[in-house]
């Protein structure tokens, strides 16, 4: 319903927040647990008082959104954040927070493996839209378990960083140069 209304006012861009903090609603197989662990959105899970059944897009229902869309003329971008509003992630693969007491709120740019993770997110996603956009986020991220953490730390040693606070430009330049050796752009 919501893309037949954007044909039919001529707007031709829709932007679908597939993650946000306690939600990951975006099936990625090399990924199961990520459904799993963030397919029931809000922290109670009711809404309006309503129970909120779990919900997640397949990678079928996205092939089947895509096409719909690009018969109507509408481009899908994706939105996935990162590094912020990424709890249910880390709840889904804990290896990926910060070390330090309560880091689990955003991840652990210092650990490659989580890295890789984004790495591996973006690879999918790429292979599920012909856009050739994906929104970041960016916004809220909290940068106090960083400071806390001794794997972002020795990042921030690593790669010549003046401090913590540069551990979320580092990982922002280092996923826009990784999408635009895919031909991609990214906007947060």
């Amino acid at each position: 319903r919501v893309i037949d209304e954007m044909s039919w006012y001529k707007l031709n861009v829709l932007q679908i927040h597939f993650t946000d903090g306690d939600s990951w609603t975006i099936e990625i197989p090399e990924f199961p647990e990520l459904v799993k662990q963030g397919v029931v959105r809000g922290r109670s899970g009711f809404v309006y008082g309503e129970k909120l059944q779990p919900f997640y897009y397949s990678t079928k229902d996205i092939q089947e959104i895509v096409t719909y869309a690009a018969a109507r003329h509408v481009k899908v971008v994706p939105e996935i954040e990162m590094p912020g509003h990424f709890e249910a992630a880390l709840r889904a693969y804990p290896s990926m927070k910060c070390t330090c007491p309560g880091g689990g709120r955003v991840f652990c740019i210092g650990n490659p493996e989580t890295v890789r993770f984004g790495e591996k997110v973006l690879d999918r996603v790429c292979e599920l839209f012909p856009s050739d956009v994906i929104h970041f986020g960016g916004d809220e991220c909290t940068r106090k378990f960083w400071k806390e953490c001794p794997v972002c730390r020795a990042h921030v040693k690593k790669e010549g960083l003046k401090g913590v606070e540069e551990l979320q430009p580092w990982l922002t330049r280092h996923m826009v140069e990784y999408l635009a050796k895919k031909g991609w752009r990214a906007i947060g």
